[in-house]
């Protein structure tokens, strides 16, 4: 029977902190990671600790690879922050970001066109971001680029035609008089 009590330890997290990461949407991933981090990080006591892969792997049971990737999703989003091997909590949840659609499309300005209040069409595709818009996206989002530019170029692979050897332990046809075959198929002197 479990029987866990305070005093034999505890993390303590701000009130505010746990509300604004309820609020953000976090995949189940995303969850484990975030409280491994502040467990061993708030949980003695520090801001910031050096806490490796294998470290969270043990702890929550993820795989190592969807480790690594959770963590560049969450230093992304603007959630953990390093600096060089330690690794801790963005206490300021503001400057965390939700998760971003894949297109990215804001309105800048509406021009009405008369009296009857009929807008001009806006582009599909908006190429300069508000300047309070790109200070929250990471640098990867705020580039632009077309398709065409993004798109590689397919190669051409073509298959090597290799003469197959049908006798493979001599250069010359296995004589019958010699060999028999196997039970497994295999070439046995008689």
């Amino acid at each position: 029977m479990a029987n866990p009590q305070v005093e034999d330890g505890h993390t303590r997290i701000s009130n505010e902190l746990l509300e604004s990461l309820v609020r953000m949407g976090l995949t189940q991933y995303e969850w484990q990671v975030v409280l491994f981090v502040i467990r061993k990080t708030y949980g003695y006591q520090k801001k910031m600790d050096m806490i490796t892969n294998s470290q969270i792997v043990e702890g929550t049971g993820i795989y190592k690879s969807h480790v690594s990737r959770t963590i560049t999703k969450l230093l992304n989003r603007r959630m953990l922050t390093r600096i060089g091997k330690l690794i801790g909590i963005q206490k300021d949840y503001e400057l965390w970001l939700s998760k971003l659609p894949n297109k990215v499309t804001i309105a800048t300005k509406v021009t009405s066109a008369g009296n009857n209040n009929e807008f001009n069409q806006l582009p599909n595709q908006v190429t300069e971001l508000p300047q309070e818009v790109t200070e929250k996206l990471p640098n990867e989002v705020t580039k632009v680029t077309s398709p065409r530019v993004t798109q590689k170029k397919k190669e051409n692979i073509q298959k090597k035609n290799y003469k197959r050897n049908r006798y493979p332990y001599t250069s010359s046809p296995i004589d019958p008089d010699k060999y028999i075959k196997g039970k497994y198929g295999h070439m046995v002197v008689r």
